[in-house]
């Protein structure tokens, strides 16, 4: 497989399942689908940010496999699993808000140094690099605004929350789906004919 032909496939398919994962959370709001929406999404999270992070070939790592960002990706990855076991193992609900904002921290700290590392290899094209960390300082907004309380109804603002998280999964989604795509296109119309 080409380096070219792997990076397209690689952002292709973990666009998708970024879609799919955001698609999915936005379904654990209903209390039929919320055991199963989690698990999913969780796979598909998962799924995604390993695609990202080591790619089917070198050349699909959106960090250049570099050991900081990939690092953090994969972590990100296996700790998007590991919450819905806590949860459901019951051990969720006998830690204390503290440990979960806790957690929460920790879990930002690693997308930030992920969207960082991803900024500075360079593999994903122009601005496009970026936008990972235009959305996550948007998801982080939205979840300081959440905790902060800032006089909005609670039932409110988790609906606004969780529209801003589905959105961010999209965008990112979509634009891996169309920079991989655009990669495959420009060398069809870059390659020289016969």
């Amino acid at each position: 497989m080409s380096r070219l032909r792997a990076r397209q496939l690689t952002w292709m398919i973990a666009g998708g399942f970024l879609i799919a994962a955001a698609v999915v959370g936005a379904l654990a709001s209903s209390p039929l689908w919320y055991v199963v929406s989690a698990w999913l999404g969780a796979v598909l999270y998962a799924a995604s940010f390993l695609l990202f992070a080591l790619g089917l070939q070198r050349s699909g790592s959106v960090t250049d496999r570099h050991p900081v960002g990939t690092t953090a990706l994969v972590l990100l990855g296996l700790w998007s699993i590991a919450l819905p076991v806590v949860q459901s193992a019951g051990i969720g609900a006998s830690l204390g808000q503290s440990v979960w904002t806790v957690e929460a921290l920790a879990r930002f700290a690693l997308a930030l140094v992920a969207v960082v590392q991803i900024g500075r290899a360079r593999v994903v094209p122009g601005h496009w690099r970026w936008a990972p960390a235009f959305t996550l300082a948007v998801v982080a907004l939205s979840w300081v605004a959440g905790e902060l309380g800032l006089n909005v109804p609670a039932e409110g603002w988790f609906f606004v929350d969780a529209l801003i998280r589905l959105s961010a999964g999209v965008f990112l989604g979509v634009i891996a789906i169309v920079l991989g795509i655009r990669a495959s296109v420009r060398t069809v119309i870059i390659a020289p004919t016969p």
